[in-house]
């Protein structure tokens, strides 16, 4: 799914594979800045393009240096690595169900708060057109668009 959205810039196994490696080492975290730059590399494909298109869903660029629009998905990777972290697997079968279970076991509103804090932020970087703002105190609000 990832490769049908992001082409040519989806994260490659080996890459992953070497992520998982180092989080379970303990020589990584989610806080780590070359984490939080990947938001600033990504690029969606032209499928990707001409679903939102199809969908009249405006893409937006994203901005640069912009830690408070992280994928969401950072909050997933977490979530499961707390479960996984220091397990041994027998196979990729084994490691494919210990994940969907981890997934799983996710409560439905963890969910929902990270999709609505993740929307507050993203419309509150839409409201102060891009520009820098530091925290949650700033004078820009949801609705300011």
């Amino acid at each position: 799914m990832l490769v049908q959205v992001y082409g040519d810039n989806a994260m490659k196994k080996t890459a992953v594979y070497k992520r998982v490696a180092r989080f379970s080492e303990g020589t990584e975290s989610v806080t780590d800045e070359a984490v939080r730059s990947i938001a600033e590399q990504v690029n969606i494909s032209l499928s990707g393009r001409e679903f939102f298109a199809s969908k009249q869903i405006t893409v937006l660029e994203h901005p640069p240096s912009s830690p408070d629009l992280a994928p969401n998905d950072f909050f997933l990777f977490s979530k499961t690595m707390e479960t996984l972290k220091g397990r041994h697997f027998d196979d990729i079968d084994d490691i494919r169900s210990n994940t969907a279970a981890a997934l799983k076991a996710v409560p439905q509103n963890q969910f929902k708060n990270c999709f609505e804090g993740w929307t507050r932020r993203w419309h509150r970087c839409i409201a102060s057109q891009g520009e820098f703002f530091e925290g949650d105190h700033s004078d820009i609000q949801q609705g300011a668009m």
